[in-house]
């Protein structure tokens, strides 16, 4: 199999299930994880898991509806701005 140390695996619903399984394997491949899920609490708890681990974790959590978002670890929003095509 390929190195995968340094590279950046982005999982999306990486805090619970199969996303957090996901996300468990990568960082044990020594890879950087960016976590992205709506539930703050057990994207937390995922985030603290893998840097008790030892490893590189960004945690973000995105919002939908009118307007999308997503929040970083630092409560910083930015807002993205998307155009629905038909």
């Amino acid at each position: 199999m390929e190195n995968l140390t340094g590279r950046v695996a982005v999982v999306t619903g990486g805090a619970s299930g199969i996303g957090r399984a996901l996300a468990g394997a990568f960082a044990g491949e020594g890879m950087k994880v960016v976590i992205a899920d709506v539930e703050k609490r057990a994207l937390d708890q995922t985030a603290g898991d893998l840097r008790a681990r030892g490893a590189e974790v960004l945690e973000l959590r995105p919002g939908v509806g009118p307007q999308m978002w997503i929040q970083d670890p630092d409560g910083n929003v930015i807002e993205l701005n998307a155009e629905v095509l038909d």
